[in-house]
């Protein structure tokens, strides 16, 4: 995904600065014009990465520095939450759809999204029998092994094997019991990436009360959409250019106005 998810991030950063909050974002390495390979990050290398352009930008604009924050979505959650912990900078953090656990999460998007297209049990469970054979070939950290398997037709390449393999071990819980700042998570009901029942429980657990502030987006996928753009298409195109704000659930522009006001 590019700095500006093909101008879709367009409605939430104007929304937020009809609050007067500036949003700045940027290209992953190898995306865009940026050089490099994000394959080869972990989430430590990409909150490194956010400290060095938040500094850029503090260097550079007048900011209030009472109202320095970091938003991410799905694996961005992971980063966001480290962000606030260890930066003395940031103030608060906006969270939408992170999820906790990289291998809860992995499964349950397997599960999902083969229930969404109609696939049976038994087509799930084959599914999710192969992926934990792939996993043990990851724990291994056997990767010729995975390929004279020919377990998937698809074949995972090697530098996103190495990430994944940096990455699996992934999980929120411990980054999320250390927050003493305001964190905004934001979840819709539509979810068939992240489970987000899973997430919001956790959160509820592990982050103070007083620091927490829950806004569960009813008919909200993923990607804060209506349900009907769950799955990219002609419909999605067409309104993304000619009435971009319409594809959102109509809750996540208003929980991020909230925000801003509250900030």
């Amino acid at each position: 995904m590019n700095k500006n998810s093909d101008e879709g991030y367009y409605p939430a950063w104007e929304t937020l600065a009809e609050e007067n909050i500036i949003s700045v974002s940027w290209d992953k390495p190898g995306v865009g014009n940026s050089t490099g390979n994000w394959l080869e990050q972990d989430m430590e290398d990409r909150k490194d990465e956010a400290e060095r352009v938040l500094k850029w930008a503090l260097d550079n604009y007048d900011v209030d520095p009472n109202r320095v924050g970091v938003w991410g979505s799905s694996q961005g959650g992971w980063v966001i939450t480290k962000l606030l912990n260890n930066n003395t900078d940031i103030k608060f953090a906006i969270g939408v759809a992170p999820a906790v656990n990289w291998m809860r999460q992995g499964k349950f998007n397997t599960v999902s999204e083969m229930e969404y297209e109609g696939y049976s049990s038994k087509e799930i469970n084959k599914r999710l029998s192969i992926e934990s054979k792939v996993n043990d070939y990851l724990n291994q950290n056997d990767y010729q092994g995975y390929l004279n398997s020919k377990l998937e037709q698809d074949i995972i390449e090697k530098d996103r094997w190495d990430f994944i393999r940096k990455n699996m071990g992934l999980d929120n819980t411990k980054e999320l019991a250390k927050i003493k700042k305001p964190y905004y998570l934001i979840v819709g009901d539509h979810d068939i990436n992240v489970d987000t029942k899973e997430t919001e429980e956790v959160y509820q657990k592990h982050i103070t009360k007083e620091y927490l502030t829950i806004y569960n987006i009813k008919n909200a996928t993923h990607r804060m959409l209506k349900p009907r753009h769950q799955k990219d298409n002609v419909m999605t195109v067409g309104e993304s250019i000619f009435n971009p704000r319409e594809i959102f659930a109509p809750g996540y522009l208003k929980a991020l106005k909230d925000i801003g006001k509250k900030l």
